[in-house]
């Protein structure tokens, strides 16, 4: 025996063996590094279904270490309330079979947190090739749980939004037999899913349209075109023709084949008939005709528009027709309207309205207007007949212009009167008592000088106020009359309020202070009324601050105008009093006894008016008042 050939194959048969085992050993730790690496969830468990091993990713997943699954049961550690155990014991029996198996069910993480898994049992051999052990793979499949749930409910509102649609969703066969419907089917033609499903939808077609629906399918399915849109009319189930605008593409299978069509059908009912009568009014009608919905939109203009306000129909449709009247006629539209829709309104009662052209101006309508209702009752808008009225309202206009003059010199007469019964009475009634007095002493031969000079100077301040009553009374029936005439000239305002504070009564005279800035310019006016105007503010100023500090004036000039600020620092005006503070014969509640003919600030903002210029004021009571006038300058 050769000892040493046997030891030589005895030692390559080892290193065989050795490479062998290394090899082995190698692709271990390779497929170890894959499992536990892996991005799903490995776990090994024996046939008494206890953890073996697991991953690396079971181990960050799921929180628990290999030291605390080691010997326990999947159920007991990730299993919970809502965990669905039914597929489980199939999927043990199929393993031992050698059949790998998959479900899906939600598992727990050791915080509690749940999520969804799909696990696979796949069988392990030993190395007999015996089945003594199973290895069960985990996959988070939340998200696409998540996005599947999103598609589902998506799914449900878009199915909800189609069932529930006003449009009709169809779908027919290659024979043309209804599949399917939406509930509008029924609300439009009245026939039940039940009379509809599997009947040819040709069978509801208008017989002069049936070819017309057969002709476009076949060229759909010979390819000419991709899809069609036709208006054609179908039979309802009370024998009535309805418009609809059909709308039918193909439906393919997943070969790329067609097995049918679907598609939508829209009520076009009102606009055809819409059209009808709009042929009609083009070439019958010279009135404007229009339809309104429930909202007043328009939903039909007649042409004559054009001729009337400069629109094409077009660009009125589907706008609010309250955007076109004139704002100060919004309210009566708005009443009659409301009228017409309680069932209130008078058979043929009409409203003159003014409507906005096109080109920004408006024109007079005479507009008659009727509700339209359902079968129910219930509006569903309106329909307007209108027709030119500008030389009939330009009439009217001109007779309630009169008649409001008329009516106007009326009342300024009627407060004239009893202004002048009033304003008079008193100071005639002292004069007529002061002079008794006087003649009383002369008869008993008292005549006490101071006595006298007393009376006659109390007689005088009466005159000087009968004096400037009929002074203003005269100069307001002047201006309202239109008799005054502005003689213009160059007019310098500080050597006028100079003389005008000179002027002023004794108590009052030279008292107000006057500021001027600015380069000084002369104002273009009639010096007299100039005058009268600063004359009346600054009186005013001082007679409602008694015993206060004396008013300020200020000059302010500028390019365009010189403004006047008069600041006195008395009464005030109370708030509910301004809006009339420059109305004839009115003056405010707090005057008390203080003298005035309630005149003066009316002649003053009149003067201002014609002279072009403008007035306002500021007022606090008990503090003051500042009146700025303004006036443009040469």
């Amino acid at each position: 025996m050769n000892y040493e050939k046997a030891y030589h194959d005895l030692k390559n048969r080892f290193h065989a063996l050795e490479e062998t085992l290394a090899a082995a050993v190698e692709e271990r730790d390779i497929y170890d590094q894959i499992l536990r690496s892996a991005k799903r969830t490995v776990a090994l468990i024996n046939l008494n279904r206890e953890i073996v091993w697991i991953n690396n990713t079971s181990v960050k997943r799921f929180g628990y270490t290999r030291d605390e699954v080691r010997g326990k049961r999947i159920s007991d550690l990730i299993f919970g309330p809502e965990t669905d155990t039914s597929s489980i014991p199939t999927a043990l029996e199929q393993a031992l079979k050698g059949i790998s198996t998959q479900y899906e069910h939600i598992v727990y993480k050791k915080n509690g947190e749940k999520f969804w898994n799909r696990a696979e049992m796949r069988p392990y051999y030993n190395s007999k090739g015996e089945i003594d052990k199973i290895i069960v793979y985990g996959l988070d499949i939340s998200d696409e749980k998540e996005m599947e749930k999103r598609a589902k409910k998506a799914e449900n509102s878009y199915n909800e939004i189609i069932e529930n649609s006003q449009d009709i969703f169809y779908k027919i066969d290659l024979d043309g037999k209804i599949l399917s419907v939406n509930k509008a089917w029924t609300t439009l033609l009245g026939y039940t899913k039940e009379e509809t499903l599997e009947k040819p939808g040709n069978y509801f077609f208008y017989e002069d349209d049936v070819q017309k629906v057969v002709s476009e399918r076949k060229r759909i399915l010979h390819g000419e075109i991709r899809m069609c849109n036709q208006d054609i009319r179908v039979r309802c189930k009370n024998d009535q023709i309805h418009w609809i605008n059909l709308i039918c593409s193909p439906v393919f299978s997943e070969s790329k084949e067609i097995i049918g069509f679907s598609g939508v059908a829209v009520d076009i009912n009102r606009e055809k008939i819409n059209e009808t009568l709009r042929n009609i009014l083009a070439e019958q009608v010279s009135d404007l005709i229009c339809l309104h919905d429930s909202e007043t939109r328009y939903t039909f203009v007649s042409p004559s528009i054009k001729e009337i306000a400069g629109y094409e129909p077009e660009e009125l449709l589907g706008k609010e027709s309250f955007l076109f009247y004139h704002p100060d006629d919004l309210s009566r539209i708005k009443e009659y309207r409301d009228r017409n829709n309680s069932g209130k309104g008078k058979v043929g009662e009409s409203l003159t309205i003014r409507y906005l052209r096109k080109d920004g101006s408006y024109t007079w309508l005479e507009l008659t207007g009727k509700t339209l209702r359902d079968e129910n009752n219930n509006m569903t808008g309106a329909i307007t007949s209108c027709k030119v009225a500008n030389f009939r309202k330009e009439e009217e206009d001109k007779i309630k212009a009169a008649l409001e003059e008329e009516k106007k010199l009326n009342q300024l007469k009627s407060s004239f009167l009893r202004f002048v019964a009033h304003e008079f009475k008193a100071p005639i009634s002292i004069i007529r008592a002061l002079v008794e007095l006087i003649q009383m002493s002369i008869e008993d031969g008292d005549t006490n000088s101071d006595q006298l000079k007393k009376d006659v100077g109390g007689i005088e301040v009466e005159i000087k106020s009968l004096i400037t009553l009929m002074e203003d009374v005269l100069v307001l029936e002047e201006l309202e009359s239109g008799d005054i005439k502005l003689k213009k000239s160059e007019v310098y305002l500080i050597d006028l309020l100079n003389n005008v504070n000179e002027r002023l009564p004794f108590q009052w005279r030279g008292k107000a202070k006057i500021e001027s800035t600015g380069k000084e310019i002369a104002v273009l006016g009639d010096k007299k009324y100039v005058e009268l105007i600063l004359k009346n503010l600054i009186s005013n100023a001082f007679k409602y601050s008694e015993g206060k500090q004396s008013p300020i004036v200020k000059l302010a000039y500028d390019k365009k105008a010189v403004t006047i600020s008069i600041k006195d620092f008395g009464i005030g005006i109370p708030e509910d009093c301004r809006e009339k503070l420059f109305t004839n014969f009115y003056r405010a509640a707090n005057v008390g006894k203080i003298d005035g003919t309630g005149l003066g600030l009316s002649i003053v903002k009149k003067f201002v008016d014609i002279h072009g210029g403008k007035i306002s004021f500021t007022t606090v009571v008990n503090v003051g008042t500042e009146m700025v006038v303004t006036l443009p300058v040469q």
